[in-house]
């Protein structure tokens, strides 16, 4: 039986829609908010089987485009948030079904709100035969992805439920993180630049399940305190680059480490550039403010070369000649990575002597793929911006020409057409893209491939909506990486090769 707040969401939505002409339309489904039931979400279709997404609080209705529809982004990613299911029609079941039948079960990026959506069948009778028989239809059986033991939580009313092996877990990790954040490693997290408290609480929670998959974690000869201390002893150069890392301090991330006549070595993964690019480090050391090192060898994006490499090393080999190419090899930095930190400098020397009354600061780096001279630079002093070009000349935008749009005006037009690739981008301007994402995309943006060309570049560089807001001192950003679209980018990308 559907419930009443259900039967008057779907009664507001029908009205809302004859409000604004919208005739013919079918309720497909109802997802409701467990914190606030006016954030419910309802989509619907109409006789020509396009589909909107209705938000009743901000009466808002938003055509989802075909091409860009499917139900792991649109439904399961709500249910793995505060959303719980409403309600669902037989005709939308058998469409879930057939699309999850489709697909290979490892595509399914948002699992759990799979596992929400399995459930719910199952508590509600919803099977094949059900389908079948309502749609005169015949579609896969699904339910064999269904797992009663996977780790689900569920909000309603108040309450938090989640199954008993998923609160063990947590009450697990709460006890770790504390012991984590008000001793083990308090230290280090109270000298920090960085020592907000929940900023200090989320790193603590991150380190705690990254512990609790280790074997340090799982032998039972010793108590979890002495397993987590022995672990940090080992690996506390590894946590320590992961917490610069995790607070935007710095963007190089120790992955392991060994010794070579007491010489440290490491395999880091360098997470600033496009894509990220690993590099052997010799004498590496991590300092409050960044990891360095002296010399090592530098692999671009080639991750298992990189892996091989530093597993000969532990093995007591020589890398001296590892690269068959004697240009590929270079001890200071990949040529790409040369060339982008090279023209940055430049840029930040030519605001630097800039004589005007603006304090600018170097926000964004676009190359020019083409013609390096006409790669070009967007400074910001509060809400003025200028740009900044290699033959030295900074040009403030004139009143009237900038409406605070920053990716639609001077960076989703280039990468729509391929023309520029993003070498450097501050968290302020990461912000503000993923605002007008959030605002414009995809009925009322001009560049759908820029917008998917740019959000490639966040998946390839670690860029999340957790990194931005603590980037930007915990503001709340909108997660808009549900309109990634993996396959479409990487044809792109094989195209443009």
């Amino acid at each position: 039986m559907i419930k009443d707040e259900i039967h008057k969401l779907m009664y507001e939505t029908r009205q809302l829609l004859e409000q604004q002409e919208y005739t013919d339309t079918t309720i497909l489904y109802v997802l409701e908010n467990a914190k606030d039931i006016n954030q419910s979400i309802s989509g619907i279709c109409n006789k020509d089987y396009e589909i909107y997404e209705v938000t009743l609080k901000d009466k808002e209705i938003k055509y989802l485009y075909e091409w860009d529809y499917n139900v792991d982004q649109y439904v399961f990613y709500y249910l793995e948030k505060e959303y719980n299911i409403g309600y669902i029609s037989m005709d939308f079941h058998g469409a879930i079904w057939r699309d999850i039948g489709e697909l290979d079960i490892e595509e399914i990026e948002y699992k759990v709100g799979l596992q929400k959506y399995l459930k719910y069948c199952k508590e509600n009778n919803i099977d094949k035969t059900i389908i079948d028989k309502e749609t005169k239809s015949d579609v896969p059986d699904i339910m064999e992805y269904y797992d009663e033991q996977t780790n689900y939580i569920k909000m309603g009313n108040g309450l938090v439920e989640m199954s008993k092996e998923k609160y063990q877990q947590e009450k697990e990790i709460n006890y770790i993180a504390f012991c984590l954040g008000y001793d083990l490693i308090n230290n280090m997290l109270s000298e920090s630049e960085v020592s907000e408290c929940d900023l200090c609480y989320d790193f603590c929670d991150y380190l705690a399940r990254k512990f609790i998959e280790t074997n340090y974690y799982k032998n039972k000869l010793k108590s979890t305190y002495d397993n987590l201390q022995e672990w940090l002893d080992e690996n506390k150069d590894i946590i320590k680059s992961e917490f610069l890392q995790y607070n935007a301090i710095d963007y190089k991330i120790i992955m392991e480490t060994t010794k070579r006549k007491d010489i440290p070595i490491a395999l880091v993964e360098i997470t600033g550039g496009q894509p990220n690019s690993y590099v052997i480090a010799f004498n590496y050391k991590v300092t409050d403010k960044k990891t360095e090192w002296d010399y090592g060898y530098y692999y671009d994006k080639d991750f298992n070369k990189a892996k091989e490499d530093f597993e000969k090393v532990k093995a007591g080999g020589n890398l001296i000649d590892t690269f068959k190419d004697e240009e590929t090899r270079n001890k200071e930095m990949p040529r790409n990575m040369k060339k982008f930190e090279k023209i940055k400098k430049k840029m930040e020397k030519i605001i630097e002597n800039d004589d005007s009354d603006y304090e600018y600061k170097l926000e964004c780096v676009l190359i020019d793929k083409k013609n390096i001279k006409k790669s070009y630079g967007i400074a910001m002093d509060n809400n003025d911006v200028a740009i900044v070009d290699m033959s030295g000349e900074i040009e403030p935008v004139k009143d009237g020409e900038y409406n605070f749009d920053i990716g639609e005006d001077f960076i989703l037009p280039h990468l729509e057409i391929g023309k520029m690739e993003i070498a450097y981008m501050s968290m302020n301007i990461h912000y503000g893209i993923w605002q007008e994402i959030d605002r414009y995309y995809p009925k009322d943006t001009d560049y759908k491939k820029g917008v998917q060309m740019y959000l490639r570049y966040c998946k390839e560089n670690n860029i999340t909506k957790e990194v931005i807001d603590k980037g930007i001192n915990n503001t709340i950003t909108p997660d808009v990486m549900r309109y990634f679209q993996e396959k479409n980018t990487k044809n792109k990308n094989r195209e443009e090769r």
